[in-house]
């Protein structure tokens, strides 16, 4: 029989492992692996003094804590109304008793990953669309295609005006990620973080690295146009930075690109895409349609 979670909190308490430290541990400076250190440390004192654990239970413990604790400050955060909108929807989730159909927060999972940095506020979510903070690893400038490197390495300095940092996009976790085939909804996702962009002037812009920016992989996916659009048509850039992993997305739900993938005949690349804040803000106070 498993433990239930007053006793876990209980047991926990008992090693120094409560809502508090854990609160301290995600309130620190950003650190996911420490994170996930710690908590496969407790788990495993835990088992090791014969606590029956479900695979989850102490993942989905902490990030209540820690959800907790984040959605209080949500009101405090420097991004469009909106965002805070839809954060303080995403993390009120992990506050209900888990449910058969939701899938696993196991430490090394990607559902933890995503809840753990929307609690850290390293994670923002846009509606299709989510950012982190983040920015172009200098590393990447040797994998630019030779003949874009000189356009590339100018727009990075005159417009972007740097490296880092930026908003950088991912897709968003289901079921937002559904509306990625809905123009309007993944404009929506531009506008908000636009408008975040102009409470943080410290961010230099918004940029990604994904095979859904490939070139290439527009051309034959115009259903990507949205995606693109800032980049292709509202001031920013694209060029490429080396191949995309087969885990990456291209293959999901395709076996007519699988069978490509297989044979050696489709080969996406990673589209590197950046939008100058600048940029950003304009497009955006042209188009109060998308203010919610």
């Amino acid at each position: 029989m498993s433990t239930s979670v007053e006793q876990l909190e209980s047991v926990l308490r008992g090693i120094g492992a409560g809502k508090d430290e854990f609160v301290r541990l995600i309130a620190g400076p950003y650190d996911p692996v420490r994170a996930r250190a710690r908590i496969v440390e407790w788990k495993s004192a835990l088992t090791n003094g014969g606590v029956e654990l479900d695979d989850d239970s102490l993942e989905r413990l902490f990030l209540r804590y820690a959800c907790e604790d984040a959605i209080a400050r949500i009101p405090s955060l420097r991004v469009h109304n909106a965002v805070k909108t839809l954060m303080t929807k995403d993390l009120q989730a992990y506050l209900k008793p888990r449910r058969p159909s939701d899938p696993s927060v196991d430490v090394d999972s990607y559902g933890f990953s995503v809840a753990f940095d929307m609690a850290c506020f390293h994670r923002f979510p846009a509606g299709p669309l989510d950012w982190t903070i983040s920015g172009m690893p200098r590393t990447w400038l040797a994998k630019i295609p030779p003949k874009d490197l000189p356009r590339s390495l100018y727009f990075i300095a005159t417009k972007m005006r740097g490296t880092k940092p930026a908003f950088y996009t991912h897709v968003a976790p289901p079921p937002r990620k559904r509306a990625m085939v809905i123009d309007k909804e993944v404009r929506k996702a531009y506008y908000r973080m636009a408008k975040s962009l102009t409470l943080q002037p410290e961010m230099i812009g918004i940029m990604t690295a994904s095979w859904l920016n490939d070139p290439a992989m527009l051309k034959e996916m115009p259903q990507l146009a949205a995606v693109n659009e800032p980049y292709t048509h509202l001031g920013g850039f694209v060029t490429t930075v080396g191949p995309a992993h087969p885990t990456s997305g291209f293959l999901e739900r395709s076996p007519e690109r699988q069978k490509r993938y297989d044979e050696g005949t489709l080969r996406p690349l990673l589209g590197l895409a950046m939008w100058p804040r600048a940029d950003a803000i304009r497009w955006a106070e042209s188009h109060p349609e998308f203010e919610d």
